[in-house]
């Protein structure tokens, strides 16, 4: 189930957990995981040091940690492939905004050395997670840099 933001109240509630929309930006499409400075990243870190052990696909925006505007979906799966052969995101359709992840043992490790470095700053920032056009949609995780306004913007 999703934690959806559809007003303020629900905004205000949402405190210091991961927003997450999709903004079609000119570059391309994002998936933004952003929030305000204090943004606890730790259960998104951990999520990715976890998948391994899961086994099974996990959608991301019906974590608790995550408050979610609009329709979009991330659905992240590990795979045992060659860690070797880089894995893609794509859509789970064509233009919807479900994406698909698929992810090696190797590129969460980069992913949670990522967020890593983004929780030890104490100034604002990003990690781009994706790399648009090679994947359908440029994953950006940002603390700092957006307000809530970006909800409001795009709903």
């Amino acid at each position: 189930m999703k934690n959806l933001i559809v007003n303020a109240d629900d905004l205000a509630r949402s405190g210091a957990q991961i927003r997450m929309c999709l903004i079609i930006a000119s570059d391309g499409p994002r998936v933004m995981l952003f929030g305000p400075l204090e943004v606890d990243f730790l259960p998104l870190k951990q999520y990715f040091l976890d998948l391994s052990k899961r086994g099974e696909a996990i959608q991301l925006e019906a974590e608790p940690f995550i408050s979610c505007l609009g329709d979009v979906a991330l659905t992240v799966k590990y795979s045992t492939a060659d860690s070797k052969t880089r894995q893609r995101l794509v859509r789970a359709k064509q233009k919807t905004s479900s994406f698909e992840w698929t992810l090696s043992a190797d590129q969460c490790d980069v992913i949670t050395e990522m967020i890593d470095a983004l929780m030890e700053s104490k100034k604002p920032g990003h990690q781009y997670l994706t790399n648009y056009p090679a994947d359908a949609a440029t994953i950006l995780v940002s603390k700092g840099e957006y307000s809530d306004e970006i909800f409001k913007a795009n709903s």
